[in-house]
């Protein structure tokens, strides 16, 4: 006892400091302050000992996922991802962590488990307009990788590049959505200039009046002529059975919009996930035998689509 008191006082005396246990409070202002001016390894240690203190709680398992996801650090990333959403089961979908989740196995090129993790939500949730485009951009990847030779760098580094070699504005768009600013924010492009045989986006990330321009350049200067060669490809993409269901269904994507031609040759297929990308795209104006196989569905997956879809807004 005598022992202690000396340490104490001899603290006291000479300056030394004495130490005292963090909060879980401090550990989570330590790790969102680190987290806001990115510097990820820090959040990541605060977060983990929040964890350690207040451990399930999903918010912390999230932000540590993200640290590691802005990292690169993919697989940690996804296992904290997945913790986050199974905490968060018995309180809400949390729609945020679904979304980082599958788009963190597609940039590692997984696009299986990236698809059954969007399309799970797609089962599972109310229809949300960013996880609808999220399944969408996994299919396309996938068919625009594999079939259209458009580069995997473009996919696997979402950090703005110099510029993008393209051949149709269906890439254009996949890379758009796919690149992040260094706090993880998604580009929002909104306007487009052309510039020769090349096209500049326009837009920001977090703030609207930091510009930000995103370049693209044109393989081929007979736009139509790529686009029409996109169409043909597709078709014999989607067609093709012993491709993996998500590569058929970005073929179906990279020949929209879908018109008569397109969608009696897609009709025709009547699995449920083919079924609910055509009846989820389906135009007013496609002919009403089309509407009325949507209409007639009695999928709940395909239910989803039509009710989605404004076309059939009227078949209430």
């Amino acid at each position: 006892m005598k022992l202690i008191y000396g340490f104490l006082f001899s603290c006291l005396f000479f300056g030394m400091p004495i130490l005292q246990a963090q909060s879980a409070t401090d550990y989570w202002k330590k790790g969102f302050a680190a987290f806001r001016t990115k510097n990820y390894s820090v959040a990541i240690q605060n977060f983990k000992e929040y964890d350690r203190l207040v451990p399930k709680k999903a918010n912390a398992q999230f932000f540590i996922a993200k640290s590691y996801d802005l990292l690169y650090q993919l697989d940690s990333a996804i296992f904290f991802y997945d913790k986050t959403l199974l905490y968060h089961k018995s309180i809400h979908p949390n729609k945020v962590a679904i979304q980082k989740l599958s788009r963190a196995y597609l940039r590692q090129k997984d696009f299986m488990n990236a698809y059954q993790t969007a399309k799970k939500s797609i089962l599972e949730i109310e229809t949300d307009p960013v996880l609808d485009l999220e399944f969408q951009d996994i299919c396309l990847w996938s068919y625009l990788t594999k079939n259209r030779n458009l580069d995997i760098n473009y996919l696997t580094k979402p950090s703005k590049q110099i510029s993008y070699i393209v051949k149709t504005i269906t890439e254009q768009k996949v890379i758009a959505r796919n690149l992040i600013s260094e706090q993880g924010v998604s580009f929002t492009p909104n306007t487009r200039r052309n510039v020769g045989f090349a096209e500049r986006w326009y837009g920001y990330f977090d703030n609207p009046e930091e510009v930000i321009s995103i370049h693209f350049v044109f393989i081929n200067k007979e736009f139509m002529t790529e686009v029409e060669a996109q169409d043909q490809n597709a078709m014999e993409v989607f067609k093709n059975t012993s491709n993996p269901m998500f590569e058929r269904l970005g073929a179906l994507y990279a020949m929209m919009p879908l018109d008569k031609k397109k969608m009696s040759i897609i009709m025709e297929y009547t699995d449920p996930m083919i079924r609910y990308c055509a009846c989820k795209e389906m135009r007013s104006d496609i002919p009403k035998k089309y509407q009325k196989l949507c209409l007639k569905d009695e999928r709940e997956i395909v239910k989803k689509a039509v009710k989605a879809n404004p076309a059939f807004k009227f078949a209430y």
